[in-house]
């Protein structure tokens, strides 16, 4: 739980107190009025004052009591998931899915359109999207809370603004302002590595964990979300995470990038299907799940593709680490699937390049959000802002 130091006027204190009340029961409900008031070192008539308007307006509920031996049973409250909902969108090259979730990231409806390099089409189907979206959310207290999207691209987070996504067609695309000018409805926009840290750290594979990287492995290449000290670290100017394009052979071949030797060259799901192919003298490129597949059935070509593509991820890997030190590293993409081949190549080559490696404890784990990663952390971070943010009132 996120704690702040915070002092202002009645109405602030208010609000402070509020949502300090709303977190510990979201994190910790189902909980009593007795065990709040402990946590949150607030006094007891203040623990119920805000229970009692939290209930009023449909975010919190009673559920029951807790068994006693002896006096009154404590009745207990838990968050009302349901009390609203988020769209949450991944906007990436060819297609866009857009999801509507709970308070609690539970996916209600999904649905994944075809989407052109054309602007114009872009923006219309977007709008398309999210009309259908809003008529399939169930109607609840709050209604729809606000939009997320996450975007395969360079981001300025602040603005909402996409500045570029060179293989989806787009370039200075005001995301942000577009959609809330059309729906009305707050709208967060961010890189898609970015949103799908987010939502490994809220309700994932990374969830209570204050430092974090994921790493995100698909055919547009590598790209990585950096959580640190329970935040997203964005750089300067919100870019930073583009460590696929990081150098790992000097002497390589030339990236689009207009750089040598990209670590993403070496370690994506391309680069392991032009291994597969040589090794196998094909003229046409199978897809990775049919690669993954093939390794699975003891097919000696595709294992020895799949362990090098997890030694060069190791390599990139390796770097990472002795930059970040996480917690954990998880796995996102058309890879993740391949854990059971790339998992034991990844950490023999961090034993080797990572000197502290075997001293520290480092999970690496696949997205537990799978291809809905992007999507559902774009929403959770809407969710996060809502019960985070005191700009934000309850």
């Amino acid at each position: 739980m996120i704690k702040r130091d915070i002092t202002g006027d009645a109405d602030l204190i208010k609000q402070i107190n509020l949502t300090l009340v709303m977190n510990i029961i979201r994190e910790k409900g189902p909980i009593s009025r007795i065990e709040i008031a402990k946590i949150s070192k607030l006094n007891k008539a203040t623990v119920s004052s805000m229970v009692e308007e939290l209930i009023y307006k449909r975010y919190v509920m009673e559920i029951g009591e807790v068994k006693s031996k002896r006096g009154r049973r404590p009745t207990l409250v838990n968050f009302n998931g349901d009390a609203g909902h988020v769209i949450g969108i991944e906007l990436n090259v060819g297609f866009m899915t857009v999801i509507v979730v709970n308070l609690n990231a539970s996916v209600h409806w999904k649905k994944t359109y075809p989407i052109s390099t054309d602007e114009k089409e872009i923006v219309a189907q977007l709008f398309k999207s999210i009309d259908e979206a809003r008529e399939a959310a169930p109607a609840s207290a709050l209604g729809i809370i606000g939009i997320g999207i996450g975007v395969v691209g360079i981001v300025n987070h602040q603005t909402g603004t996409l500045v570029i996504a060179p293989n989806a067609g787009l370039q200075n695309l005001p995301l942000k302002h577009l959609v809330e000018t059309y729906t009305g409805i707050q709208t967060f926009v961010d890189n898609d590595c970015n949103t799908s840290v987010i939502g490994e750290s809220t309700f994932g594979a990374g969830k209570g964990r204050n430092q974090q990287i994921l790493i995100s492995v698909t055919n547009r290449g590598i790209g990585v979300g950096i959580f640190i000290d329970g935040k997203v670290f964005r750089g300067q100017d919100g870019f930073a995470g583009e460590m696929g394009h990081m150098t790992i052979n000097m002497e390589g071949p030339r990236c689009n990038c207009g750089n040598r030797g990209c670590w993403e060259l070496y370690s994506s799901p391309q680069a392991l299907i032009r291994n597969f192919m040589k090794s196998k003298n094909l003229e046409s490129p199978p897809k990775v799940g049919e690669i993954i597949d093939l390794a699975n059935q003891g097919d000696n070509e595709a294992i020895t593709a799949l362990t090098e593509t997890g030694e060069f991820l190791g390599i990139g890997l390796a770097n990472v680490v002795n930059t970040f030190n996480p917690e954990v590293i998880i796995i996102r993409g058309d890879m993740a699937r391949a854990d059971k081949w790339i998992l034991n190549p990844i950490h023999r080559t961090l034993s080797e390049r990572c000197y502290f490696y075997s001293s520290t404890r480092i999970e690496i784990v696949p997205s537990r959000f799978g291809e809905l990663a992007a999507s559902i952390g774009a929403a959770c971070e809407v969710i996060h802002y809502w019960f985070y943010s005191y700009e934000q009132k309850l």
